[in-house]
């Protein structure tokens, strides 16, 4: 089968601009990039640190809300009121539970052997 000379002809003038219009797309320089945002000051990365790593979680006092107790941020990071009463814990009879010294009367191990290994001093 043969392909008709126009036809040929055509396609080569189409391949040639198209390679003109790819080498002129490619020429272009590339865009200036675009400048890097300031760094945040101390304060604001502080603050990023510890909300992102939960220190709220632990060190900032809870209070009662619409859907149970969160987080009271008038009084972030200050820990927990000195004078807080707390109630007594409640009685149990499970050994995970149960405090240290009974652990000892129970099983004879002190809880300082259930703790985890430390590093001797090199001698």
């Amino acid at each position: 089968m043969t392909v008709p000379e126009g036809y040929a002809m055509r396609f080569r003038y189409v391949l040639v601009g198209f390679s003109i219009a790819m080498l002129g797309a490619c020429s272009q320089p590339a865009p200036a990039p675009a400048a890097a945002p300031p760094p945040p000051s101390p304060a604001e990365r502080g603050k990023y640190l510890v909300l992102a790593m939960g220190c709220n979680d632990c060190h900032t006092p809870a209070k009662m809300g619409p859907n149970g107790p969160e987080p009271d941020m008038t009084r972030m990071l200050s820990g927990h009121p000195e004078g807080m009463k707390l109630p007594p814990p409640p009685k149990t009879d499970m050994p995970w539970v149960s405090a240290p010294a009974s652990l000892e009367a129970r099983t004879g191990l002190k809880p300082t052997a259930l703790s985890a290994p430390r590093p001797r001093p090199s001698t």
